[in-house]
């Protein structure tokens, strides 16, 4: 779960990702993800739903890894629940209906991202 994300974002075999396992070990800080990569290349930078690579309060957030915007859950147990009380938007704890299912509200956070940017790369 948390090496092959790790991978994902960083393009590293997960033999060589500094995630190891699923639990609160965060990315390294040096490892570079490619939201970094873009957003150095003038993309704008969004993530929807599960972070799961660093807990509150840790060195490894969306933003620190090279989001420009984020929306969803940063722990992996936080994400097994589909409906929720709250969320995380670039790093702060936002309130949401907790009879809203989360995919829902992924998809419209999703939807507004593209629209936002949709005049420029992202």
């Amino acid at each position: 779960c948390a090496p092959s994300r790790a991978s994902l974002l960083t393009g590293r075999h997960t033999g060589h990702v500094s995630v190891r396992g699923n639990g609160d070990v965060p990315l390294d800080p040096a490892d570079v993800t490619f939201a970094e990569v873009l957003r150095a290349a003038g993309y704008r930078t969004g993530l929807v739903g599960k972070w799961g690579l660093g807990p509150e309060g840790s060195d490894s957030t969306p933003g620190s890894q090279g989001f420009d915007e984020s929306f969803g859950v940063l722990h992996h147990i936080h994400a097994h629940r589909q409906y929720t009380d709250h969320l995380w938007r670039n790093g702060r704890k936002v309130a949401v209906d907790p009879k809203r299912f989360t995919g829902d509200l992924y998809l419209q956070e999703s939807l507004a991202f593209v629209r936002k940017h949709r005049a420029r790369p992202w």
